[in-house]
């Protein structure tokens, strides 16, 4: 990361959905944070997504040339859930900070490289996109757990809702997208790990 400027220049791979809004996000309520560029098979959806941006917003034709770009400082990872894996190892050989969406790969084997090269790079700079760790109210409820008020958890419920499911949406990929937020919370707010699912 150019470490002499005031704004981190971020590099979104994937202009659908989910990287439409972490790109409206960067660049409109993220202070020290702007879209540098924008990666997408679909050139003219990823061509509108930059011009929403910015008009010095650059669009890559390939992943690789944006991560490696030494204009782009981070880099967010909305694209299928397969390419994940591949994506964030080429961030981490770049030795650049990267937002994954969930999930971080689709294989236990390949999140455990992912984690081997991120200890053997020596720093932090892989995060999945669980937000409710950073949401206030989690927080509170957070908070008010470690604080004692309450006594010691014996239940954790998580309810997740959706409007509506795209049509063709999988079962599998309610666990993995949606359902692994609960997860995660359950994890998070009680400070253990899960032993039976």
């Amino acid at each position: 990361m150019n470490v002499h400027t005031e704004t981190i220049s971020v590099g979104v791979i994937g202009s659908g959905g989910m990287g439409a809004r972490h790109a409206e996000n960067l660049s409109r309520t993220v202070s020290g944070a702007r879209v540098g560029g924008v990666m997408d098979l679909d050139r003219p959806r990823a061509e509108k997504l930059a011009a929403n941006c910015g008009s010095d917003v650059m669009v890559f034709d390939d992943e690789q040339t944006l991560i490696q770009h030494d204009g782009i400082d981070a880099i967010v990872i909305t694209t299928p859930d397969e390419t994940h894996a591949e994506l964030v190892m080429q961030c981490l050989q770049s030795e650049k900070p990267v937002f994954c969406e969930k999930p971080l790969a689709t294989t236990v084997e390949n999140a455990r490289k992912i984690v081997d090269a991120e200890v053997e790079l020596g720093k932090r700079v892989v995060q999945v996109g669980f937000m409710r760790r950073y949401d206030p109210q989690h927080l509170d409820v957070k908070n008010t757990i470690e604080s004692g008020q309450i006594g010691q958890p014996v239940l954790f419920k998580g309810t997740h809702r959706n409007a509506g499911a795209l049509p063709g949406t999988s079962s599998e990929s309610i666990l993995v997208n949606s359902a692994v937020h609960d997860l995660d919370a359950a994890r998070w707010m009680v400070s253990q790990e899960i032993e039976q699912v």
